[in-house]
């Protein structure tokens, strides 16, 4: 990027332009067009008045068709191929290049993956612009050059974490190892994990870490996003969006619990973390690290794609399952003589679903919803449309005596209170989670995923079968990897009860040492069922007419593998097209040319998502 005179840093406009720059007055942009199947890219005259705050990367208005649009400037060119006449570029909304030529590389091989535009793919890359916070910041924090390579050797590798050490302290080792060569980009799945991150880093003196995500308010998340353009920034730690980060080339990228359903974009086009660190590949270093591998990490460590060098390593524990002699209460009161319990339970509230102990007929909402309390002393609510029933009766045989089904993390602490009086119980879900616990013998009753950060002495893991049975499509990896990071943080010598048979696929595992054999157990039988990772999906939805279309086309291209459209009561229904992993490009392009064809026809509820994270 050339040298440029000093710019205002705010929104500059200015009047109908008259007389192109005299220097590359086109500028080729990326324009935020109204239809799917417009081309994206268009060539603009840039004005003599504007021409330095035309950079490439920059965000402007131009005028499309009778519309005002954004586009970000791509290139300024000396003349263009079109043969019409063309329009001026009409305002600069920031002069600074946010969209890199680096970036855009990587949105451009995204949207390709998921049959989208780069522009898509930019909400997600780009956070919503501050104004104000961009007049903090000057043009030459932008200056990297794209050309810029580097010598370093670029690695891949998938780390199975040792239970043996908090997975936090594993992870600031590799970032302490790899600060040795290059900056360290570290993707993590919530700002919980961000905070004991960024605390670990800080007790081995790496301070002050670039910070990337929805945690933060607006203009730090932006201020942060400027910030992260500057290369002398040596660690970022962000969640979700933060994989899209500028990084020198040859810095390293870590992503910690690939299989962490908030590493997947809930908006559409649905992307994931994996996937889009996995496109960086050729250009960074890669680490995915986890307790237990995600089953598209196990497939890459199979076909030696992802190296793994580390052999998991566990404590001496005591492990009691179901229907040993030794019970759950015995493990909590042994246990809390000596520190803190933790109790992991599948389910927050309080009865998350109730029969009639009279016909035992399940609480149902007259909508089809089933009931439940949400807390102690509330009145049953439908956990559909949230209609509360005070005076609820059985509308079977009239009776108002409920019986629970299915206990929450609120009901199952009032009963531990109970049983232990005497000790303190806290609850920590994911509406209220509690960060750390101390050495003091308290019971902690938590949710998957919510587990305070500490060093137990005993842990009681409950409902095991609802957890391993669940119909998710990623039900079963993340229940393991949920489980083995609450019993990585048992002492050593602390004692561990589970909630599942003593010939359980999970126990023996666990018993053996082998973390990764159920991974493997799972895979065997994907592939044999055309599942992902051996097969790559896409969800497709709309109204009932429209899916048949779609399906007897299918049918007819005989390209793909289509199941029968499934409806649903509300006058919709979907559709699920699979292909080989290895013809996922096909599905990509297919995917793209449906929206182009739905779009030309002016207008569409079509909606698509490729490799979701669960059917």
């Amino acid at each position: 990027m050339g040298q440029v005179r000093p710019l205002r840093l705010k929104a500059q406009k200015y009047g109908r332009a008259n007389t192109m720059a005299m220097d590359r007055p086109i500028a080729q942009i990326l324009v935020d067009t109204p239809a799917l199947h417009l081309e994206s890219t268009y060539d603009y005259l840039v004005s003599e008045e504007m021409s330095q705050a035309v950079v490439p990367g920059a965000l402007v208005k131009v005028p499309f068709g009778s519309q005002e649009v954004q586009g970000y400037v791509i290139k300024r060119l000396a003349e263009t191929t079109v043969t019409s006449a063309l329009k001026y570029v009409d305002a600069v909304i920031t002069p600074l290049p946010v969209l890199s030529p680096n970036l855009l590389k990587l949105l451009t091989s995204a949207g390709n993956r998921y049959g989208v535009r780069p522009w898509d793919l930019i909400r997600s890359a780009i956070p919503e612009r501050v104004g104000v916070v961009e007049k903090e910041f000057e043009l030459a924090t932008f200056s990297q050059e794209t050309s810029q390579k580097t010598n370093r050797k670029v690695f891949r590798r998938a780390l199975v974490g040792n239970l043996s050490e908090d997975i936090f302290s594993q992870l600031t080792y590799l970032v302490e190892k790899a600060l040795v060569e290059s900056s360290v980009l570290i993707v993590v799945p919530d700002e919980k994990s961000v905070r004991r991150l960024v605390k670990s880093l800080s007790d081995r003196g790496i301070d002050n870490p670039l910070e990337l995500g929805s945690h933060l308010s607006r203009s730090d998340r932006y201020r942060n996003f400027l910030k992260s353009y500057n290369w002398r920034n040596r660690v970022i730690i962000g969640t979700r969006s933060a994989i899209f980060a500028e990084m020198p080339p040859g810095s390293t990228i870590v992503v910690l619990r690939d299989n962490d359903e908030s590493m997947y974009e809930k908006r559409s086009p649905g992307w994931n973390v994996r996937d889009i660190a996995l496109l960086r590949a050729s250009e960074h270093p890669l680490i995915f690290l986890s307790l237990s591998p995600s089953l598209e990490i196990q497939r890459l460590i199979d076909i030696s794609w992802l190296k793994t060098s580390n052999s998991p390593k566990r404590k001496s524990w005591r492990i009691t399952t179901e229907g040993d002699r030794r019970t759950s209460a015995q493990i909590i009161s042994e246990g809390l003589r000596h520190g803190p319990v933790l109790i992991g339970v599948s389910e927050p509230g309080y009865v998350n679903s109730f029969l009639c102990s009279n016909c035992r007929n399940r609480a149902e909402c007259k909508c089809g919803g089933k009931l439940y309390f949400p807390r102690i002393g509330s009145t049953p609510r439908c956990a559909i449309c949230e209609l509360e029933y005070p005076d609820w009766k059985c509308t079977w045989c009239g009776i108002a005596k409920p019986s629970m089904i299915k206990r929450g993390a609120g009901r199952h602490a009032v009963e531990f209170g109970k049983a232990f009086p005497g000790f303190q119980v806290i609850t920590s879900t994911g509406d209220h989670a509690v960060a750390e616990v101390g050495d003091e013998p308290v019971l902690i009753v938590a949710t998957p995923g919510c587990e305070p950060h500490g060093s137990y002495a005993a842990a009681v893991l409950l409902d095991g079968l609802s957890l391993f049975n669940r119909t998710g499509l990623r039900s079963d990896e993340v229940a393991r990897e949920r489980w083995l990071n609450a019993i990585s943080m048992v002492k050593e010598r602390g004692e561990i009860f589970l909630s599942l048979a003593h010939q359980d696929y999970f126990v023996q595992s666990l018993l053996r040492g082998a973390f990764t054999a159920p991974a493997i157990t799972e895979l065997m039988n994907r592939e044999s069922a055309k599942l992902p990772p051996y097969f790559r999906m896409a969800i497709l939805e709309a109204e009932i007419s429209k899916i048949n279309r779609i399906y007897r086309g299918l049918i007819t291209l005989d390209q793909f593998e289509v199941n029968q459209p499934l409806a649903n009561p509300e006058g919709r229904a979907r559709l699920v097209v699979r292909t080989p992993v290895e013809r996922g490009d096909e599905l990509s392009k297919f995917v793209m040319d449906l929206q182009r064809h739905e779009s030309l026809k002016g207008g569409s509820d079509l909606t698509i998502r490729l490799d979701p994270y669960s059917i």
